[in-house]
């Protein structure tokens, strides 16, 4: 069965160096030698792969090779929907021409069979300096540069002002660079979960799309800041519907990290993790309803408390469940310290 490549870029010298990129990458990615003169980086390799791609002292590009999908998700990419590629690059074009935040698009090509069905596909756009930059640090709460959260601030309200959403506005799919008058230039990446919209976004949506780019708490403070200035709104108001939502957002993905982090260092497997996990709500909840300084209450919250800084401390990045219950501070990896038996096991 005979595979063929469909591509499509922004014209004939595009869709050439298209070629090429791909080429390129699949010899690396084999291990045979590269063809004369070029260059291949890995940025990223797991399931999909990120690869910086240069031609002597040509300008670079990014290439994004999306590996293949289950078969189900391949049927539904070939025939009902577009393939992440196919939308990168389309979002692409819309956002360089609304709002130039993004790296400037090439093209796209699909691998399919002899029956239509997609198999991996590709995204290039050019390389720019703020592709080894993004945003994770300064989101954790570490030191940011001096204007950094008012020039981010303004950036994200003038992108909902104009009705631009990006589905996944995660600290590593926002990069930047400074130019040479020191001014942030923000790039959005991993654009093919975006949304266009012909209205700006209200409050609540703003709220959501907000709620997963920051997991410290003072720099989302100082996000709304700057964002409700820019948007007109009333400040404690907008603060208190970030907050919201960014716990909100926090507490609903910590048992899949936690079950995650459970089974990578313990190896408890997901059917154990869940009954235990079971085990803590319901002595959280229980513990609620009992009279405050009773024995009991004490014993629950203890047991609660352990359990937390066994499987989930490590994974409450945001420190939202510690606040909300009270829960000691963990400076080690609970796995760095001396394991204890949680009464909850």
């Amino acid at each position: 069965m005979n595979d063929r490549v469909i591509y499509r870029a922004i014209d004939g010298v595009a869709q050439r160096r298209l070629c090429e990129l791909i080429e390129v990458a699949e010899a690396f990615r084999s291990g045979v030698s590269l063809p004369t003169g070029w260059q291949c980086t890995p940025i990223y390799e797991g399931r999909n792969m990120l690869y910086r791609l240069q031609y002597g002292s040509e300008p670079a590009y990014v290439l994004k090779c999306f590996g293949r999908v289950s078969l189900p998700r391949r049927i539904y990419y070939s025939y009902l929907g577009v393939s992440k590629a196919k939308r990168s690059y389309l979002h692409a074009l819309q956002l360089d021409f609304l709002s130039g935040a993004t790296a400037r698009p090439l093209g796209y090509a699909e691998q399919r069979d002899t029956w239509g069905l997609l198999g991996r596909s590709y995204y290039a756009s050019a390389w720019v300096d703020a592709t080894e930059y993004d945003i994770h640090a300064h989101a954790r709460g570490l030191t940011a540069p001096m204007g950094f959260v008012e020039s981010l601030g303004r950036f994200i309200a003038n992108l909902h002002i104009a009705g631009i959403v990006h589905r996944d506005l995660s600290p590593g799919n926002v990069l930047y660079r400074r130019d040479e008058r020191g001014e942030y230039q923000f790039y959005l990446v991993d654009v093919n979960r975006m949304a266009f919209r012909s209205r700006p976004l209200s409050l609540a949506e703003a709220a959501k799309n907000l709620s997963r780019l920051a997991s410290n708490r003072s720099f989302l403070v100082a996000l709304a800041t700057v964002y409700a200035r820019e948007r007109g709104w009333e400040q404690l108001t907008t603060t208190s519907a970030l907050l919201e939502a960014y716990e909100r957002f926090w507490l609903a993905r910590l048992p899949k990290m936690a079950a995650r982090y459970a089974r990578r260092v313990y190896g408890i497997g997901l059917v154990d993790f869940a009954r235990r996990y079971l085990g803590y709500l319901s002595r959280r909840t229980i513990a609620t309803l009992l009279a405050k300084g009773s024995r009991r209450r004490g014993i629950l919250e203890a047991d609660a408390e352990r359990f937390y800084l066994e499987y989930l401390s490590y994974e409450d990045i945001s420190h939202t469940l510690r606040r909300r219950y009270g829960y000691s501070y963990r400076l080690l990896r609970p796995h760095q310290s001396q394991s204890t038996q949680s009464g909850l096991s």
